[in-house]
């Protein structure tokens, strides 16, 4: 359903603010000098893991395929968001 070398980066977290603040950003290694420049500060190594993006990409789609606990889903061209009955947000940023 989602194209692993689009995604940029993945959330998962608290329902509410996507910042890091309420969860934890993971960026593809493909996309950290681009995550870099776009933030204004570094996206140091601790923050990449390929194999945690690719997790969550397959958890969103197989979400949006089951629907089961899903509360809302946004849709957007540079993201998809996953909010989850149990208040947990599962999010997908694309790259341009």
């Amino acid at each position: 359903m989602f194209d692993f070398s689009k995604v940029r980066s993945v959330y998962s977290g608290r329902k509410g603010c996507m910042c890091g603040c309420n969860g934890r950003h993971t960026y593809s290694s493909k996309f950290q000098v681009e995550a870099t420049k776009d933030r204004g500060y570094a996206v140091d190594s601790g923050e990449v893991n390929d194999r945690t993006v690719k997790t969550l990409t397959n958890k969103v789609a197989r979400l949006l395929a089951d629907s089961s606990g899903v509360k809302h889903v946004y849709f957007d061209p540079d993201y998809v968001a996953v909010d989850m009955a149990n208040d947990r947000t599962y999010c997908l940023y694309f790259a341009d």
